[in-house]
C-alpha cells in the first residue's frame, strides 16, 4: 500500500520567491521519484545568463549509474559550445581511470580567450548499481570535486570566469547528443556560490529548507518529483526548466530526508554519531569500524514511507517517521545500531515493538531485523548496522474500518445556503481502550492524499466519526480545481485514524461527484465596459450593411467566470427593465461581446423618432454586472449606396486618390462647410471618423490604415457626399 504525505511551512515573502522549491519538494516521502535515462535520454535546458557562472558556482547531483563500458563515455550534464576557436564552458562526464579500468568522474573547463582547457578527474571510482552525491564547486581559483562529502580532486587555475556561451545546458548527453548516461539522476542543484565542503555535507543527504546558509544563491532545483511527463521543472524562482526526451520517472532511491546528521573522521575509533527527533525519540550510532577517513550520515524522513506493507512477523509499521544511514564509501564495515523510542507514549507495550528494514526508499519491501528491546533502558539494538533505512514497527495495532457516507461513486449538488453542510461518516478504530483520533482528506479522482484539497480534524476535535463540512469550504476546493458554477468534479475522500505513532486508513476511499450549484455567497465582482468607448458618437445606416461592435471585460465572482451574458441599450432617460434592445453574446452567452446590425440601431432610433442626423443619447450594459454603463451618442442617416449621388451642384475635388500618408478634401459652391469626415471599409464598418473645421477644404492623416478600398463619406450640414478612395 503506497501512501504519499506533505510537510509545508510558511516561508517570509522574499524567502518564498527565492526558495519556493522547499516546500515543495517535501510532497514526496524521502527522495520522491528520480530520472531514469536508457542511453538516449537527455535533457535539454535553454540557455540564459544565470548558468553562466561568473566569479564562483557550485553544481551537486546524486546520480547512480546502472551500466558502463570500459573505456567509453557517458556524460552527466553540459554547457559547452562556441565558434571559431573561441568555444568554451564547462563539463563532466564518466570515464575510465587507467589505472583500474572502473569508471571515474572527470570534469573540463575553459575560460574566455583562453587556449587552456582544465581537467580534473575523481580519485574515487564509481560502483555500479550505487548512488552517489557529486558536488562541483569552483570559486574562481579552485575547482574541488567533492563525492559522497569527500574531497575527489582539487586544483588551483586561476582562470577567473568559465566561459559564458549561448548554448543550452544538456543533462545526460554530450552537445551532439551522443555519449549519453545509462542510470538515474535525481536532485540537481545549480547555485552561484562555491559552498563550502561543511555545507555540502550538511545538506547532501537534507532535503533543501530556508535556513540553508546559501538560500539566496540557488539558481536551479530540478527535484525530479513528478511521475510523468516531459517538463523538468525547476523549482528555485528562475524557471530555468529542463524538457526530457525518452526519459522515464521511476522511485528515487538516493537518500535524502527532513533532517541529517553527519561526521567525517580519520579514525572513528570511540566515535560515535546521533539524530534526535523533537519527542526523544533518536537513532544512536557506535562501535563504527569504517575505512580511513570515511563519512558518516543518519537522515530522518518526517513522513510516511512510501511503501508502508509490514513484515509478515510484524503487525504494522509505525510510519510517522523513519531513519536512514549513509556511508560516504561502498566498502565501509559495519556499526552498533541502537533505536531509542523515548517517545512511544504506550508504557504497557513497548515489549511488542520491532525493528525494520529496507535498503532505500526505491525498495518495495520492508525486513524484520532481530533487534534486541531492551524495554528497561526504551531501546531496540542491532549489530551490524549498514546502509539503508531503519523503521520502528509494533505487533500492536489499530483495526481496520470502512467508510459509510457519502457511499461510494455518489454525488452531491452543491447550492443553497453556503452554511448548510455535507456530512461524512465512518466506522470507529482502536487499539485496546485507547482514544483514535481521525482526519478527513478530500482530493480530485486522480490526485493523492500527500496533496488534498481540503483536509480537517474530525468533529469535536477529532474524536468524533464524523466531519461535517460547509458547503463553501467544498465550492471553494472546486474553485481551487478550476470547477465553477454549473461544472462538476470526480473527487476521493478518506480519514485516518491515529493513536499516539499508530495509525491506520480506512480500508478503502470512496468517489464523490460534487455538482457545483448556486450559493447563497456567490457575488460578480465588477468590470468594465471596453467599445464603443464612454460618450463616444457612433453612425448608423439605415438600409446599409454595417454592424457594429459592443464588447467588455470578462466578469469573475465566486462561483468562477463561467458568465452568462444578455447586452442591453436604452434611452438615457429610460430602465434596462424595459431596454429598446437586447441581444445574447456570441458563443451562446458566454463570450464578451455582441454584434448589432447598423439596421437595428436605425430602426430603434426611429421608433423613438429620433430625426435623421439627430443625435440620441443611450446607455448600454451588459447584465453580468449593474455596475459599469457606457453613455453612446447615435444618429442614424440613410445609406447610399456608390453611384448614386445627390443632387446638388456642390463641386469637390478629393487628392491625392490613392493615397498613403493623408488625404485632403476641397469643396465648391457648398451652403456649409465640412462637419464630418468618415472612412468606412466595403462592408460598411467604420474605420475612422473625424471632426470637421466648418471650412470648405480640410485634411486628415491616414497612416496605419491598411491598403485597400475604402468609401469615405463627407458631412456638409444636412448634405452628404460621398467618394470611393484607395489607400496604398
Amino acid at each position: 500500500m503506497r501512501r504519499y504525505a506533505i510537510h509545508c511551512f510558511r516561508l517570509t515573502p522574499v524567502i518564498a520567491l527565492i526558495v519556493s522549491c522547499l516546500e515543495l519538494r517535501s510532497q514526496f516521502q524521502g527522495s520522491g521519484y528520480a530520472l531514469e535515462f536508457d542511453g538516449s535520454a537527455y535533457v535539454m535546458v535553454q540557455d540564459t545568463n544565470k548558468l553562466d557562472p561568473d566569479s564562483a558556482m557550485t553544481i551537486e547531483i546524486w546520480f547512480r549509474l546502472d551500466s558502463f563500458t570500459p573505456n567509453t563515455f557517458q556524460y552527466l550534464f553540459q554547457k559547452w559550445g562556441g565558434s571559431g576557436g573561441n568555444y568554451g564552458g564547462w563539463y563532466c562526464f564518466i570515464t575510465t581511470d587507467p589505472w583500474s579500468s572502473l569508471p571515474v568522474i572527470e570534469l573540463r573547463t575553459k575560460a574566455p580567450g583562453s587556449s587552456i582547457t582544465y581537467i580534473e578527474r575523481s580519485s574515487a571510482t564509481i560502483d555500479l548499481e550505487r548512488w552517489y552525491h557529486l558536488a562541483i564547486s569552483y570559486d574562481g581559483d579552485t575547482t574541488t570535486i567533492f563525492l559522497n562529502g569527500e574531497v575527489s580532486a582539487s586544483a588551483a587555475h586561476s582562470q577567473g570566469s568559465i566561459y559564458a556561451n549561448g548554448w543550452p545546458m544538456i543533462i545526460g548527453s554530450q552537445y551532439n547528443l551522443t555519449n549519453k548516461f545509462q542510470g538515474k539522476m535525481d536532485e540537481i542543484r545549480i547555485w552561484k556560490k562555491d559552498l563550502s565542503a561543511s555545507t555540502v555535507r550538511q545538506y547532501m543527504c537534507k532535503k533543501l529548507d530556508a535556513q540553508h546558509p546559501n538560500a539566496f544563491d540557488l539558481v536551479l532545483h530540478y527535484t525530479m518529483d513528478v511521475t510523468s511527463g516531459s517538463l523538468v521543472s525547476d523549482l528555485s524562482g528562475n524557471a530555468i526548466n529542463g524538457n526530457g526526451s525518452g526519459i522515464s520517472h521511476v522511485v528515487s532511491g538516493a537518500p535524502i530526508g527532513n533532517e541529517s546528521a553527519y561526521a567525517y573522521h580519520t579514525n572513528w575509533s570511540g566515535k560515535t554519531l546521533h539524530l534526535t527527533h523533537p519527542n526523544g525519540d533518536s537513532l544512536y550510532l557506535d562501535s563504527i569500524s569504517l575505512s580511513w577517513k570515511e563519512g558518516l550520515h543518519i537522515y530522518r524522513v518526517d513522513t510516511f514511507p512510501n511503501n508502508d506493507d509490514a513484515p509478515a512477523a510484524v503487525k504494522g509499521l509505525l510510519d510517522k517517521r523513519y531513519w536512514g544511514v549513509f556511508p560516504s564509501r561502498p566498502e565501509s564495515g559495519f556499526c552498533r545500531l541502537s533505536y531509542y523510542y523515548q517517545g512511544y507514549p504506550f508504557q504497557n507495550k513497548k515489549a511488542d515493538l520491532n525493528l525494520n528494514y529496507r535498503e532505500s526508499n526505491a525498495d518495495s519491501s520492508w525486513y524484520s531485523l532481530l533487534a534486541e528491546n531492551d524495554t528497561t533502558n526504551q531501546v531496540l539494538v542491532y549489530r551490524p548496522g549498514i546502509q539503508g533505512e531503519y523503521i520502528l514497527g509494533s505487533n500492536d495495532t489499530l483495526q481496520t474500518f470502512n467508510l459509510l457516507i457519502p457511499q461510494d461513486s455518489s454525488s452531491a449538488i452543491i447550492q443553497g445556503s453556503a452554511q448548510s453542510t455535507l456530512n461524512f461518516q465512518w466506522e470507529s478504530t482502536r487499539i485496546d481502550t485507547l482514544a483514535t483520533t481521525y482526519k478527513w482528506f478530500i482530493i480530485r479522482d486522480n490526485g493523492n492524499f500527500s496533496s488534498p484539497l481540503l483536509s480537517s480534524l474530525s468533529n469535536s476535535l477529532g474524536y468524533d466519526t464524523l466531519e461535517s463540512t460547509s458547503f463553501q469550504s467544498l465550492a471553494n476546493l472546486m474553485s481551487l480545481s478550476g470547477s465553477g458554477y454549473g461544472d462538476s468534479l470526480w473527487t476521493k475522500w478518506s480519514v485516518e485514524g491515529s493513536t499516539g505513532p499508530l495509525s491506520k486508513w480506512a480500508r478503502k476511499a470512496h468517489k464523490l461527484l460534487l455538482i457545483r450549484g448556486l450559493l447563497s455567497s456567490d457575488s460578480i465582482y465588477p468590470f468594465k465596459l471596453k467599445e464603443p468607448k464612454n460618450y463616444e458618437t457612433i453612425t448608423v445606416y439605415s438600409g446599409g450593411p454595417g454592424v457594429k461592435t459592443f464588447s467588455w471585460d470578462r466578469a469573475n465572482s465566486t462561483a468562477g467566470n463561467k458568465m452568462f451574458y444578455s447586452w442591453k441599450i436604452n434611452g438615457v432617460i429610460g430602465s434596462f427593465g424595459n431596454p429598446l434592445l437586447t441581444r445574447v453574446s456570441k458563443n451562446n452567452g458566454h463570450d464578451t461581446s455582441v454584434t448589432v446590425s447598423d439596421q437595428d440601431l436605425a430602426d430603434m432610433l426611429k421608433t423613438q423618432g429620433v430625426e435623421e442626423d439627430r443625435l440620441y443619447i443611450t446607455w448600454w450594459i451588459s447584465s453580468a454586472s449593474l455596475q459599469s454603463t457606457h453613455y453612446l451618442y447615435i444618429r442614424w442617416l440613410e445609406w447610399k449606396p456608390i453611384g448614386i449621388e445627390n443632387k446638388q451642384s456642390v463641386n469637390f475635388e478629393i487628392y491625392p486618390n490613392p493615397a498613403s500618408d493623408q488625404i485632403s478634401v476641397r469643396m465648391e459652391n457648398a451652403a456649409n462647410g465640412i462637419s464630418s469626415l468618415t472612412i468606412f471599409d466595403e462592408s460598411g464598418r467604420i474605420i475612422r471618423t473625424f471632426r470637421g473645421n466648418g471650412s470648405s477644404r480640410m485634411s486628415i492623416p491616414i497612416s496605419g490604415v491598411s491598403n485597400g478600398n475604402y468609401i469615405l463619406v463627407i458631412h456638409a450640414g444636412k448634405e452628404r457626399f460621398r467618394k470611393q478612395i484607395s489607400i496604398e
